[in-house]
């Protein structure tokens, strides 16, 4: 690529520049035989052989025994990069410092590179003291291990790099979001003014360069004044990937930039936070060129990966207790939202804004809207409700500078520089809003962020500034940024929303259909009432004129007021069960305690229907019926035994048998009561004891009662801290209904 400035460097391929540093050499080698097919026309001044002459010889040629073999046996290796840097020698007899590490063939691109093929890269470089890490690395690494502080991290990393290299400035470098830099630390030398908290554009490091800073941790430049050494082949081939490559050439325009700034050598190390680019190193020199060992820079690499997991660390744990305050914070909501009648109006609370730490909020469910601390007005929410909802598309929207895309911000300024807004329902425009104001700020940059124009030999070409001084900038219409744990918040509140949107969806669904059911009980229910009712007093009605009539002899008046007392009774029974449902529902039914002998309760019960069994020509047998003292209500007892008696009586034909039996057990009293009569099926099993079952039973509607018997007869057990349950071998063969009661000494 030629003519390169600011207009496309951003699409410069510094991956394959075709050039090197020239304090080193660079040997492109074809595997397995290791056959030279590039070199840098530097490598007379090292091996003391022309690049031209090397070319499709072997390597090993130039390489003293010894070495070759070590050369051999590291290209063999799965990651010869970790086995350098080597210390070899050339046949020459001068050593140097070998970094060996494998490219894919260009001519093969999509083959993994391995020891049997592809190309190896051998760097060259003049031999340094030492062959391992710098010994001041234990000390550095310690060092971070306890810092506690993440910004005290930062500054420790500053020195430690700046003492292990000697460059006059060091600064730790972070990106935000836009990759715009801001530096976070800094050591530098005595007199040179400090660069910490200044900013520096995006621009200043193109997107391909940050590529490259992240596959690969280091970047060194001994000499930003540097005549590039070129790469020479043998035949034309395709350019060598250098992304790997410690003697890679760099951009022209970056060492201008950096000439521009006065700097003469520099390196840059990078950091990594899940594996993305999160930072730099930057390391500046301005007293000449400066050639740093590789040892050294292996070391410097070193802590650039420790600094890297103590950040990635640190942040994660910074995230993960602010991640925990927002989950405190969102029990809350929803134990608010929970506890409201309407659970519009439970989130509708302070918390919500703390949820975000949102100056306003506002909820926009089923057209109905709630706010609350500073929002937009009500139009403006509902406006951009529906641009969110017909441009938008998505789920969860974030924006720190609504003004870049919302067509409506001039109206929402003041209060809605930021949005964050996470979606119920997309097609209905159902919304939970949080809104910042803008957050106006001054940003120090490092010399005005804007392109410069030189002129070359007349034609005007863009480059990188020239002025570096302190250039201040006020940042308008735009809001504190949301911080990833506060999106999360938002979107964890969102899920928890659409699960109870969904349960209160499904509560309505099922409460409407018990209404219905209700509806129709109720109908049936009347209907019964009517006719059990009805029935008692026609027969009242009947006698009462007959009595009146005169015609009646004694025997038969007689007769007619047992019939019309029997009526009456009936009439009775029916309202106080009524009147009993009644307080079931409204929780009113009580009983009253006291000792009782459960034995002579249940006996009462038997003396009272007995005379209408036996009339009946049904059999009444009493088994055991075991002396049993507990504590409770003998009348509400009595009202038990009576109406399991009275229903075994209806439901049994002339000529069968009830059966009835009291056992005191270790811990519980158990009363039986069995019949003969028609018996039920396994599906009306789970109904018995349902207020009303019996009136919408049509093949029961021959038999008296509204179905409220044994209702009741759970209430009262249950309240006696009991069970009841009933058994039935199918139609027509009886049923056994059976009541446990805690024995309680008195």
């Amino acid at each position: 690529m030629t003519g390169v400035d600011l207009t496309n460097c951003d699409q410069e391929p510094i991956h394959i520049p075709g050039a090197i540093q020239p304090h080193g050499v660079l040997l492109a080698c074809r595997l397995p035989e290791l056959v030279i097919e590039q070199a840098s026309e530097n490598l007379a001044d090292f091996l003391g052989v022309t690049a031209s002459t090397a070319l499709g010889r072997s390597a090993e040629a130039f390489f003293s025994n010894e070495s070759a073999s070590a050369l051999r046996l590291v290209a063999q290796s799965d990651r010869p990069r970790d086995e350098g840097p080597l210390r070899v020698v050339g046949a020459n007899g001068r050593p140097f410092d070998a970094v060996l590490h494998r490219v894919a063939d260009a001519r093969s691109p999509t083959e993994e590179p391995h020891a049997a093929s592809g190309i190896l890269v051998i760097e060259l470089e003049p031999p340094s003291g030492e062959v391992s890490f710098h010994p001041r690395l234990r000390r550095s690494v310690a060092r971070f291990s306890r810092t506690q502080r993440i910004e005290e991290l930062w500054a420790d990393a500053a020195e430690e790099v700046r003492a292990l290299t000697g460059f006059d400035r060091v600064m730790v470098y972070r990106f935000d979001a836009e990759w715009n830099g801001e530096v976070v630390a800094e050591s530098q030398r005595g007199d040179l003014e400090s660069f910490l908290g200044l900013h520096y554009p995006a621009s200043d490091i193109p997107a391909q360069a940050r590529r490259l800073y992240t596959i690969n941790w280091l970047r060194f430049i001994g000499d930003v004044n540097y005549r590039p050494v070129a790469l020479c082949s043998d035949r034309q081939r395709e350019p060598l990937d250098m992304s790997f490559c410690v003697l890679r050439s760099v951009s022209p325009i970056h060492c201008e930039y950096l000439r521009n700034m006065g700097v003469t050598a520099s390196m840059s190390i990078s950091l990594l936070r899940d594996e993305r680019l999160w930072g730099l190193i930057a390391c500046h020199h301005y007293s000449g060129p400066k050639v740093v060992p590789y040892p050294v820079r292996e070391s410097c690499e070193f802590l650039g990966r420790a600094l890297s997991w103590h950040i990635t660390s640190r942040l994660r744990e910074e995230t993960a207790r602010r991640g925990l305050a927002v989950k405190q914070v969102e029990s809350q909501l929803i134990h608010a939202m929970n506890a409201a009648a309407d659970y519009r109006d439970g989130l509708a609370t302070p918390a919500l804004l703390a949820l975000t730490n949102a100056t306003g909020a506002a909820v926009l469910v089923e057209n109905e809207l709630r706010t609350i601390g500073d929002t937009p007005s009500e139009p403006e929410i509902r406006e951009l409700s529906a641009w969110l909802r017909d441009e938008q598309r998505e789920e969860l929207f974030v924006t720190d500078r609504l003004a870049v895309q919302y067509p409506g911000y001039a109206a929402l300024e003041r209060s809605a520089s930021g949005v964050l807004a996470v979606a119920l329902s997309l097609e209905l425009g159902d919304f939970v809003f949080w809104f910042r104001p803008s957050a106006e700020h001054e940003v120090s940059w490092g010399g005005e962020p804007l392109k410069q124009v030189v002129h070359e030999g007349g034609v005007p070409r863009l480059s990188p500034r020239g002025s570096f001084a302190l250039w201040k900038e006020t940042v308008r219409g735009r809001s504190v940024p949301w911080q990833d744990w506060e999106l999360a918040g938002a979107s964890e509140l969102r899920l928890a929303l659409l699960q109870s949107v969904r349960r209160r969806a499904a509560d309505l669904r099922e409460l409407n259909e018990k209404l219905i059911a209700a509806d129709r009980s109720k109908d049936m229910f009347l209907a019964a009432v009517s006719h059990e009712l009805r029935t008692p007093l026609h027969a009242i009605l009947g006698w009462v004129q007959r009595i009146k009539g005169g015609t009646l002899d004694a025997e038969k008046t007689a007769k007619a007021l047992a019939v019309i007392e029997r009526n009456a009774q009936i009439q009775t029974q029916l309202v106080d069960d009524l009147l009993d449902v009644a307080r079931m529902v409204e929780g009113k039914l009580t009983i009253d305690r006291r000792p009782v002998d459960l034995a002579q309760v249940v006996e009462n019960a038997i003396d009272s229907v007995a005379l209408s069994i036996e009339s009946a020509n049904i059999e009444l047998a009493r088994g055991e019926l075991a002396p049993c003292r507990i504590v409770g209500d003998p009348a509400r007892l009595q009202q038990v035994a009576w109406n399991l008696l009275t229903n075994a009586f209806k439901f049994t034909p002339r000529g069968g048998r009830i059966h009835v039996a009291l056992h005191c057990r270790a811990t519980h009293v158990e009363l039986t009561v069995t019949d003969s009569g028609q018996g039920l099926s396994a599906d009306a099993l789970p109904n018995l004891f349902t207020p009303f079952w019996q009136a919408e039973q049509r093949s029961l509607q021959a038999q008296k009662g509204l179905g409220l018997g044994l209702a009741i007869v759970r209430q009262i057990v249950e309240l006696h801290g009991g069970t009841i349950a009933a058994e039935s071998a199918g139609l027509g063969r009886g049923a056994t209904f059976r009541v446990v009661l805690p024995l309680t000494s008195p």
